[in-house]
């Protein structure tokens, strides 16, 4: 919809956190780094998250925001499909329909759209899914005094960087031990993430990382996992 993508591109998606990092006066050397899980994650959350500020009754945007959420993550997998196990039209037809999705044309526009972009949906969902587990960690630290607020300022502070980086930095800011933490908890789901998504011959890695990547059918088995 109009609505949801203005948050994705607009406020408070891309435009809002452009300006926002931009006022914090980075380093210069920031702004010829590119790290585009972080940059597509933010617009990806805000868009989520403005289903529920659209007006509708919670039941109606969960379910538009689940939705939204699933069907990028097929993307995802597909992506992965095509670029890393060689996915052609008909595999990729075969993996759509055991989601319901039957339409031969439209499958077919979705694997071309693919197939010119390798790696691109990855940095939207997995970006999306790594701001999810920040919070998350953040909330578990905060407690009863975890506020929006001063969880989405100090994510937008930190800037476009590789996610360990922010689970580092986030931890620092709760006064708790990183090291800790991200030991205990990126070796868990968040890490499974990592190891899903992201092959060693990606051209464009969203995190600076060296990871053994999953099967497609692996991924598939874990996919309830991600929205």
């Amino acid at each position: 919809t109009l609505f949801t993508t203005l948050a994705h591109e607009g406020y408070p998606g891309h435009l809002y956190q452009t300006i926002y990092y931009e006022s914090t006066h980075p380093d210069p050397i920031r702004s010829l780094l590119d790290f585009g899980g972080y940059v597509e994650g933010w617009a990806t959350y805000a868009e989520m998250g403005s289903y529920y500020l659209m007006g509708l009754s919670k039941e109606q945007a969960t379910l538009l925001q689940k939705n939204a959420s699933i069907i990028l993550a097929l993307y995802a997998l597909a992506d992965i499909g095509i670029h890393y196990d060689g996915w052609s039209v008909e595999d990729t037809e075969a993996f759509f329909k055991n989601y319901g999705i039957t339409d031969k044309d439209a499958v077919g526009e979705i694997y071309k759209l693919i197939l010119g972009s390798p790696a691109n949906y990855l940095k939207y969902y997995i970006g999306y899914v790594e701001f999810l587990e920040l919070k998350k960690m953040w909330v578990d630290e905060k407690g009863k005094d975890f506020l929006q607020k001063e969880f989405h300022s100090a994510v937008l502070k930190i800037g476009p960087a590789p996610f360990p980086f922010h689970f580092i930095k986030i931890y620092k800011e709760t006064g708790s031990s990183a090291k800790d933490h991200i030991s205990s908890k990126r070796t868990g789901l968040s890490s499974s993430y990592s190891h899903i998504f992201l092959s060693k011959e990606i051209c464009r890695p969203l995190f600076i990382v060296t990871v053994q990547p999953y099967s497609v059918r692996e991924a598939q088995n874990m996919s309830a996992c991600f929205c």
